[in-house]
This record gives C-alpha cells, structure tokens and sequence, in this order.
C-alpha cells in the first residue's frame, strides 16, 4: 500500500531593498556625508595632539627663560635690567607679557626706550635706550638733567663717572615746588628748559673743549643766552641764534678783551656790531 507523503513546504522569507519597504533599510545617503569628513580626521588628530603635547611638561621646559640679552647697555647693568623687569630665569618665555616688561623699562628713569621681544626657546631680546646726563639743575635738592629735560639722580653710576665730564648748572633764577622727583620732566614746568638745553648741546657739540670751562647756563628775559665761566666767573651774555658762529665771534675777541681789561666782570654781544664788556673800572664798549 502505497504511502501518500505529505511535506509541508518551508516557508522563506524575503527582504526587500527597496526604498519605502521598511524601516530597517539602509540609509546609503548618511554614509556619504559621513564618509565626506574622513579627510579631516587627521587635521583633527593633529590638534588634539597638539593641544595634549602643549600641556605637557616637556612642552614647557622646552621654553623656560635663561638668557636676557639685552642690547644698548652703557650705564646701567645687565642684572640691573633684570631686576627691573621683574622677571626670573626659569619663567615661561610663551607666557610673558611683552608690552607689560617695556612699560616696567621705561618707567625707570635711566631708560628712555625699551622694546622686547621672544627669541626662542629660551632667550629674551632687550633692546633700550638710555638717558644721559648733559647738565645739573637745582631745584630744591640737586638733579641731572636728560636731554628732554627729564630730572636724573643726583647720584653718578659707576660706568658714568669716566665719561660724565664737567657739566653746566642750569640756573633759571626762581625756586620750584618741592613736589619734583627723579623722572618729572621739567620742560612741563619751565619752558626755557628744552631753549637752555638745545643751545648747549649745539655749543658743545661745536666746541667741545671750549665748552669744559663753562659752569653755568641760563636764558635771559629778551630769549638771550648767559652763562658763567669756571675760574674767574666771568658772565657772558650772547644771541640765542647759532651758537657755533657767536662762539666763533668771541672766542676771537677774548684776548683784545682781555688786553684791555685785566678784570672783566661779563661780556655782552647782543648789540650788533659792538662789544659791551663790564669791569671793576666801568663798562667799555668796542665798535
């Protein structure tokens, strides 16, 4: 007898890839614009590693300060310019404010200029100017005096006594306010300051050894120049204008004046064409 078999068929299930038939599908559109930022992963990577390796310890021993070179020293010190900017060997060359260091430069009263600049890894650039005293002043206690007319310590640097020389008492014939520090710039306060020491630079600049033998240097009422000579004080009295050329002018009337007055108490050449010397006999004039 035959056996009727009776298999049931499996049942297969299919999935469909076609848009829209379920929610399970793959969104190919999203791998693109994921795949489109593959490029920057190692820009990315880089950063990272950079901003890890900038945290480090070896990143910032790399750049610790230990060196300041600095450039335009004459009077003052290399440990003196570190002691002024505040800084210590050993600090972080990135983290140092520039601008800050100048600033603390240039308010100490040697320094007219300073600039400041990184020199990596470990070196700091200084480069200053200094002031230099070309006259004293009295004004209440005694000062020197810059060429801008910026008040100096009375007190002479070791390096700026070889070279400081015989230098001219400014005389402006009233007293000031006792308020005036070292670093109070007195052509704020006087205004024949900057005239007085534009003259002697000039002078001495043209006649420098002539020049030694001055002690005193003021500004008349008229804008005329005086000064005292060193010795027998003798006052002179002369044109504000081109000081080279009225040096020239009495210098080669010195022994005539001289000849004629064994003891002349001052010489005024303000008069064009003529010689005013005042003496213990008189006042002479010579044409």
């Amino acid at each position: 007898m035959a056996r009727n078999t009776v298999r049931k068929k499996a049942k297969s299930r299919s999935f469909s890839f076609v848009a829209g038939n379920s929610g399970k599908n793959l969104d190919m559109s999203k791998f693109s614009k994921i795949l489109q930022y593959w490029p920057l992963i190692p820009f990315l990577a880089v950063i990272v590693i950079c901003v890890i390796w900038r945290q480090s310890n070896a990143y910032t021993d790399q750049y610790k300060l230990r060196a300041i070179e600095v450039v335009g020293l004459q009077m003052l010190t290399g440990e003196k310019i570190l002691e002024i900017t505040g800084l210590s060997l050993g600090d972080n060359l990135i983290e140092i404010e520039l601008s800050l260091v100048a600033q603390r430069l240039e308010n100490y009263p040697w320094i007219k200029h300073a600039v400041v600049r990184r020199k990596p890894p470990d070196l700091l650039i200084v480069e200053i100017v200094e002031r230099r005293r070309i006259a004293w002043i009295k004004v209440g206690k005694t000062f020197g005096l810059d060429s801008d007319g910026v008040l100096l310590p009375e007190k002479i640097l070791p390096r700026e006594a070889n070279t400081i020389g015989q230098l001219p008492l400014i005389r402006l014939g009233e007293s000031f306010v006792d308020s005036l520090v070292v670093g109070s710039n007195m052509a704020t306060y006087d205004d024949r300051i900057p005239k007085i020491l534009d003259w002697w630079i000039q002078a001495k600049d043209f006649d420098s050894e002539f020049c030694i033998g001055i002690k005193e240097v003021g500004l008349l009422d008229d804008g005329s120049i005086v000064f005292w000579m060193a010795g027998d004080g003798l006052e002179i009295r002369l044109p504000y204008d081109r000081p080279h050329q009225r040096l020239i002018d009495l210098k080669s009337m010195m022994p005539k004046i001289y000849l004629e007055n064994a003891d002349p108490h001052y010489i005024d050449l303000r008069y064009a064409g003529q010689v005013v010397v005042g003496g213990s006999e008189g006042i002479g004039r010579d044409e």
